[in-house]
């Protein structure tokens, strides 16, 4: 009961669990934040998903973060100050909480023959290769399983159909 409690409390920031220990969070020199993924695919850190960002994190030190993922992370400079024209590094420790494991949206084709999710929400910024879609039309809405991983891949689990198909838009937005 008390590793399902901690657990809990590690999903929503207050107590973080590093090599086995655990430490409650506003007493570490860690960080703890949500992930902005942005289209060079290095990431802001927010301290509060509406706050400003206060660290940049490197693609290279993403370890599978997507945007909206709560992460605990190592500052590798000081806090960023209001009016501050660089952010400071940060890299990710740990993922503590995803967003979604599963995402809405239609795919892309690019020069490589690779497929990408374009997802439904158009706020979402996101590089998520689409993999085993070969069979699926570029037009369709899709659902995609995120694995995570250094990469992180999408991998289609249901074809919701072409937009212009009745019943697929109340699927999207269901899904999503």
């Amino acid at each position: 009961e008390i590793e399902a409690a901690l657990r809990g409390l590690e999903s929503r920031g207050p107590a973080v669990e590093v090599e086995g220990v655990w430490y409650a969070a506003e007493k570490t020199p860690w960080g703890i934040g949500f992930v902005e993924v942005l289209e060079s695919g290095d990431a802001l850190l927010r301290p509060g998903p509406r706050e400003e960002a206060d660290h940049i994190i490197r693609e290279r030190s993403l370890k599978g973060a997507l945007s909206g993922d709560m992460v605990l992370v190592k500052r590798l400079g000081r806090r960023a100050k209001p009016g501050d024209w660089k952010l400071p590094e940060a890299h990710v420790l740990k993922i503590l909480s995803t967003r979604a494991d599963t995402l809405v949206g239609t795919l892309e084709d690019d020069e490589e023959g690779r497929r990408w999710l374009v997802p439904y929400d158009p706020k979402m910024s996101i590089e998520l290769e689409v993999r085993g879609a070969d069979d699926i039309q570029t037009d369709h809405y899709v659902v995609v399983r995120v694995e995570r991983g250094r990469k992180p891949v999408g991998k289609v689990i249901e074809d919701l159909g072409h937009p212009d198909t009745p019943g697929t838009d109340v699927r999207d937005v269901l899904r999503h």
